[in-house]
């Protein structure tokens, strides 16, 4: 029986991997992102100790992008530079490949759908204690007494009391506050001149109805705006599919043929492996 479940944003994780851990190498082949990506696991694995973990990765195609083609175009490098399609490769080694082949059964990607979706779609009506992995900041709408977030980079964990202190608002209504003030990571303009404070202002009704930015909310403009986004920054997005979540099967033995395909030498025949059994056994 699962008591509890981790779900991993595993796009964050690789583009983590990719920035911090270098262009490595091992007999020519690009190993900087796989060696990342598993030392990133193994810490989240001691640090929350999974009763059950899944993967989520974006598609490569975005029904968002198709309906709103600006959107994540901040992102864009156009044509990618080698070292970045050298990341890409990796990202697809470790979807396709290495994390069945670890026996991690719960490895989810839906064509057209983010792992934003997937791991909405799951903190639905969920049956366990759902910790989520992920520093996108549009993951708070889902926040509940069941859903936490650990974001890996501050090495912090919010809860949903934690996020109504900080914020003043239920965490349901995040996704109104991105709908006004947008979301810069993904390219998605809000009414311009009120950021998230202002935004949350209006909402709990401090804002005063005769300012610039009350005015701009309130306009016709505005409400178009906000109604464009509701569909970009809701999660999940709707025909994101349910997924079943099984129980996991570890394999140590592939992860030291892993290590040892990879040339990630340093990790065998220490307790590093010996954990790895402790949080994925």
């Amino acid at each position: 029986m699962i008591r509890s479940l981790v779900v991993v944003d595993c796009n964050y994780l690789c583009y983590r991997a990719h920035y911090t851990t270098g262009p490595l190498e091992y007999k020519g082949q690009p190993t900087g992102v796989i060696f990342g990506f598993l030392n990133q696991l193994a810490m989240i694995g001691q640090t929350l100790m999974p009763d059950n973990i899944a993967f989520t990765w974006d598609s490569r195609r975005s029904i968002r992008k198709q309906k709103y083609p600006f959107y994540k175009d901040n992102r864009k490098k156009d044509p990618p530079d080698q070292f970045m399609l050298q990341a890409y490769g990796q990202f697809n080694v470790l979807r396709d490949q290495l994390i069945t082949t670890l026996g991690f059964q719960n490895n989810f990607v839906q064509e057209g759908y983010e792992a934003d979706d997937i791991m909405a779609h799951i903190c639905q009506n969920p049956p366990v204690p759902i910790t989520l992995t992920t520093s996108d900041d549009d993951m708070l709408q889902v926040l509940s007494p069941q859903v936490k977030i650990y974001n890996l980079g501050r090495k912090e964990l919010m809860d949903h009391k934690t996020f109504r202190k900080q914020y003043g608002i239920r965490s349901s209504r995040w996704v109104e506050v991105k709908q006004i003030a947008g979301c810069s990571g993904d390219n998605v303009p809000g009414i311009q001149g009120v950021k998230e404070k202002t935004a949350i202002k209006y909402l709990t009704g401090q804002l005063k109805e005769t300012t610039k930015a009350y005015q701009a909310i309130t306009s016709p403009e505005g409400q178009q705006i906000i109604e464009r986004n509701e569909w970009l920054v809701k999660l999940p997005l709707p025909g994101t599919e349910p997924v079943t979540i099984q129980p996991n099967r570890f394999d140590k033995r592939q992860l030291i043929e892993i290590c040892k395909q990879y040339g990630f030498r340093k990790w065998l025949n220490t307790q590093w492996l010996e954990d790895w059994e402790i949080y994925f056994g």
